[in-house]
């Protein structure tokens, strides 16, 4: 899997085009990183928590600024903003241990 340096790696400095300005290779460029299919999987996941995440904030922050912010709806939306931020917050924690499987976690 290739990763492209972003946009504030590029305006950092960092970028492929002046290492010689940082005198060091950004950290993309040091090693390849292959990602198992189970990876590219538990990535895709969090990407999706998140949204989710998101779209639970957004529709507690909207009840609340219409007025309808019943507190047994707001407690729900909030317990499930809460329960989908600690999974994906585990599972990302995975993700950064490299060589660790989900059972030395």
């Amino acid at each position: 899997m290739d990763i492209l340096a972003s946009e504030a790696d590029t305006q950092a400095g960092t970028a492929d085009n002046n290492p010689e300005e940082t005198g060091k290779n950004s950290p993309c460029q040091d090693a390849p990183v292959s990602m198992s299919k189970r990876d590219l999987a538990d990535l895709s996941t969090v990407s999706d928590n998140l949204i989710d995440i998101a779209v639970y904030a957004t529709m507690a922050l909207n009840r609340y600024k219409r007025g309808d912010a019943d507190p047994q709806v707001q407690e729900s939306l909030c317990e499930k903003i809460r329960r989908k931020a600690i999974k994906t917050r585990r599972l990302a924690n995975k993700l950064s241990r490299p060589g660790k499987t989900g059972s030395e976690v």
